[in-house]
């Protein structure tokens, strides 16, 4: 933004023998020191004061008059207060070297230094000492808008596994700009901690390029040459977060960000062996084995907003470790605790052991209950599912079932870990009472244990 002050005094007293306005030249800036210095009516000391009305020009001033103290006093070379007499004599020199500065044209050299201060400041000290003196500002503005501009609207797109979306950037180029068709648009992905970069995809003219998983799945829309949005196709569970658009235009640069969320599922998980025993390399890799990804705090909060209710702490994917809680109890904070997302804090991903929350969303194939008329132990389920053409199915598949299908059913069946669970989502007596849930029953006996079987086969 550019401030353009004007300061345009007017003449002080049309009987003065100094000449016009002090602005642009130095001599007139001479002459108008001048006619402060040659007002009649004012005592030499008030003179003093006008002239050093400002500290932005208080140095400069120095340099060529000497400066008297703040309370009116002056002190000699020997450091002892002056007489009246003395403080007399003094000012009256001062006024001699004033008016020496006004006839002599070799002091006029010194006085460019004090135009840029004085055109600041010398408006506000002049009016204070002289009420009658009128200054006239105008202030005039004057904005550079940025030549090249990126916006994303909206900011969040919403989306599923499996399924395609189209992250939104737009390019506001300044038409005096002339054509580039080396104009570069490049997108990245930001890690959950912001502090890294993965590359998305680039693009300059005819040449284009998608890297890592992005690869082959990426590209641009380009529904006109300021169009540099994005569509992803077959998204995963692994492409959600943020994702920023930068276009760069010769030495204009430019960016927007926007976030890509799914529909999904966010679940608690412990293994076998119980509680608390997973650092963060293993929470990554049972929500894998479960068909999800470690959640992110947003995607836990959100599920806490939805009724998610867990007293046990659990990794996120920021190496944070937290728990929801809607219902305040002593074990879980204290009854007197604000109902909220719990958290820890971030936890040494290596030597810390917790709970993992985990995020899955829709799947591609079929998840069902194995028709059997027998209860089976755990390796008569896996063959059965075999048998029909599928696998045991995942904690992650039944989750997803439950939450975005609205799969239910009472029955407490094998799932591939080794757990026993049943989707429940109509409450009823016997199942879940209270609220939809998935309801568990622990690590059996796998070699003993009689249930039967959720299967999941896979497909388009």
């Amino acid at each position: 933004m550019l401030l353009l002050l004007l300061i345009t005094p007017l003449p002080l007293s049309s009987s003065t023998s100094c000449s016009s306005p002090p602005f642009p030249s130095a001599p007139s800036l001479a002459r108008y020191l001048c006619r402060l210095s040659s007002v009649a009516s004012s005592p030499p000391e008030r003179r003093l004061r006008v002239l050093r009305a400002h500290t932005s020009i208080q140095g400069a001033l120095d340099a060529l008059v000497p400066q008297a103290t703040s309370s009116g006093a002056t002190y000699g070379t020997n450091g002892k207060k002056n007489t009246g007499r003395e403080k007399r004599w003094q000012i009256a020199s001062k006024q001699t070297k004033l008016n020496g500065i006004c006839e002599r044209p070799t002091m006029i050299a010194a006085i460019p230094a004090l135009m840029f201060a004085l055109s600041l400041s010398v408006a506000d000290g002049f009016q204070s000492f002289y009420p009658e003196l009128q200054v006239s500002r105008n202030i005039r503005e004057m904005e550079n808008k940025p030549a090249l501009t990126v916006t994303s609207q909206p900011s969040r797109v919403l989306s599923r596994r499996g399924g395609n979306a189209t992250l939104p950037c737009t390019i506001r180029r300044d038409q005096s700009l002339t054509p580039n068709r080396k104009m570069r648009i490049k997108w990245t992905k930001l890690t959950s901690d912001l502090l890294t970069e993965v590359d998305v995809f680039a693009a300059m003219d005819y040449h284009k390029r998608s890297y890592g998983s992005f690869h082959g799945r990426v590209r641009l829309r380009g529904s006109s040459p300021w169009d540099a949005s994005l569509v992803i196709d077959d998204i995963t569970l692994d492409d959600y977060g943020r994702y920023k658009c930068e276009v760069i235009d010769g030495l204009e640069d430019a960016t927007a960000v926007v976030s890509l969320d799914l529909e999904g599922v966010v679940f608690p998980y412990s293994p076998r062996l119980g509680r608390y025993n997973l650092n963060f390399q293993d929470a990554e890799r049972a929500c894998r084995e479960q068909d999800g990804v470690v959640a992110s705090p947003e995607q836990l909060r959100e599920a806490w907003r939805g009724g998610l209710d867990w007293c046990n702490a659990g990794w996120l994917s920021d190496g944070s470790v937290q728990y929801p809680i809607t219902s305040p109890r002593g074990p879980c904070g204290g009854e007197r605790t604000p109902a909220g997302v719990r958290s820890y804090g971030l936890r040494d991903k290596d030597k810390n052991h917790f709970d993992v929350f985990c995020f899955t969303s829709h799947y591609k194939g079929h998840f069902y209950f194995l028709p059997h008329a027998a209860k089976l132990t755990y390796g008569e389920a896996a063959a059965e599912c075999r048998r029909d053409g599928g696998r045991l199915a995942s904690a992650g598949h039944m989750y997803a079932a439950w939450k975005l299908a609205g799969y239910d059913r009472c029955d407490a069946g094998w799932l591939a870990d080794g757990s026993v669970r049943y989707p429940v989502a109509r409450p009823r007596p016997r199942c879940s009472p209270t609220r939809p849930a998935v309801g568990f029953r622990g690590f059996p006996d796998r070699k003993h244990k009689l249930y039967g079987a959720y299967c999941f086969r896979p497909g388009r």
